[in-house]
């Protein structure tokens, strides 16, 4: 623990160097001088709280008020007959499987069929607020003026390049 903390980084090198054991300690020594500060526990309160009010609640898609809710619903109707002509029927051995198996299959399939949906769904929502914000940005005299531009870019460019890779009659050979 010296006074000057050039010597502590020096020390801490040194060890960190030579794989020294007391490297860790020779580390801390390095910011002993720093002083140890973290947020209040008033101010994790009020993010915490702010990021909760922030966050989307989750609302009912058109898809999932529409066909998902009404398919699980026919799914679980299904079951249900299933289970009442299992029951009645009791030829069948091991009826708890396969009703098991049976409800498995149905709650995984609407699961797997709402998070697919959804995710399309959000796709195409983040598409439709790209094409908001290219056409509030087009609809701009300086929007309209740099596509202009780019339009007069690409046919210099496109006349340039027919220019370079036209065949010269020196390079033609008979």
């Amino acid at each position: 623990m010296s006074r000057d903390p050039l010597d502590d980084m020096r020390r801490w090198l040194t060890a960190e160097a030579g794989d020294d054991p007391s490297a860790d300690g020779a580390f801390r020594e390095v910011f002993r001088l720093l002083p140890r500060l973290g947020p209040s526990a008033v101010f994790a309160d009020r993010a915490v709280e702010a990021l909760r009010a922030r966050l989307p609640r989750p609302e009912t898609s058109l898809w999932e008020r529409v066909w998902l809710r009404p398919v699980t619903g026919l799914c679980l109707v299904l079951t249900g007959l299933a289970v009442l002509g299992a029951t009645s029927a009791l030829q069948i051995p091991r009826v708890s499987y396969l009703v098991g198996t049976w409800v498995t299959a149905v709650t995984s399939g609407a699961s797997f069929l709402g998070r697919a949906f959804d995710a399309g769904l959000s796709v195409w929502e983040l598409c439709g607020k790209l094409a908001e914000a290219a056409r509030a940005v087009v609809a701009t005299p300086t929007g309209s003026l740099v596509i202009a531009g780019n339009g007069l870019l690409a046919l210099a460019a496109f006349c340039g390049l027919r220019r370079l890779l036209s065949p010269r009659e020196e390079m033609i050979s008979w």
